[in-house]
Formats: structure tokens, C-alpha cells, sequence
């Protein structure tokens, strides 16, 4: 059997989510990468190419109902071409706060999925909805 949590501490725990994401006082971030996400999390960017950062408002919390924080990101341009297949997140500061995997909508397998993961230096990257859920 799997320890159920109440909405309000499913809530609080995200809500540490939300704070480490605005922790410097400023926009975090999320960093679209193509390549080999690292083996562990904030682990070091090797050979990875860095497509495109794309900011968070600040705060970046839209909302947080039962441990579901939605969050706006704003639309960035692509610095550079290739397949996006991981992104990080990061404080204003630069301080690693989650990494994940990248997919189409269609493919669905991703912790982050666009409309499309093949980014063209120059050409707009956006991402309409930013959801992370902290469940059971």
C-alpha cells in the first residue's frame, strides 16, 4: 500500500519547488539542452549544446492548488540548432534546481513536452503550459 499525503502538505512541498525557483529575487530559468541529460542531477554540461533559456515570471508560481504548481514561462529565441532532449531548472543565480526529459506532445514520454524539439537558431521556442506536480 503507497502513503497518501493531504493536499496541504502536498501543496507545502511544492511550494519548496516555487521557492528554489525564485531564490536570488529575480526570473529562474529553464534551460533547453540537446544531447545526453547527465547522470545525475546537476550534474556537469559536457558536450551538451545549450538551444535556448526561457524564463519564468517572477514570482514563478501562477498557482498552486494540491501540490500542482503551474507556472508561466516566457518564450525565448533559440541561440542554436539541434534536437532539444533534456532541460534544467535554475534560480536567478544560476543554483541547479531540477533537471528532465524532453519530448513532443505527441510522443508524450517527456517531463517536458513542446510541439516541437527540433529548434532553428533565430526562431521562437515557447512553452504555452509549465506544470510540476508533487503527488503520492
Amino acid at each position: 500500500m503507497t502513503i497518501r499525503y493531504s493536499d496541504s502538505i502536498l501543496t507545502s512541498r511544492a511550494n519548496v519547488i516555487a521557492t528554489a525557483r525564485d531564490a536570488g529575487g529575480a526570473a529562474g530559468c529553464i534551460k533547453l539542452y540537446t544531447g545526453t541529460r547527465p547522470g545525475t542531477d546537476g550534474g556537469a554540461i559536457t558536450s551538451q549544446t545549450l538551444v535556448s533559456t526561457l524564463y519564468f515570471d517572477y514570482p514563478s508560481t501562477a498557482s498552486n492548488v494540491n501540490g500542482v504548481l503551474t507556472a508561466t514561462v516566457n518564450p525565448g529565441t533559440a541561440s542554436d540548432s539541434g534536437a532539444i532532449s533534456w532541460f534544467r531548472e535554475e534560480s536567478s543565480t544560476g543554483v541547479f534546481v531540477a533537471d528532465g526529459d524532453v519530448s513532443t506532445v505527441s510522443a508524450g514520454t517527456g517531463d517536458l513536452l513542446l510541439n516541437d524539439v527540433n529548434a532553428v537558431n533565430g526562431l521562437p521556442i515557447s512553452i504555452s503550459t509549465y506544470r510540476t506536480t508533487e503527488n503520492n
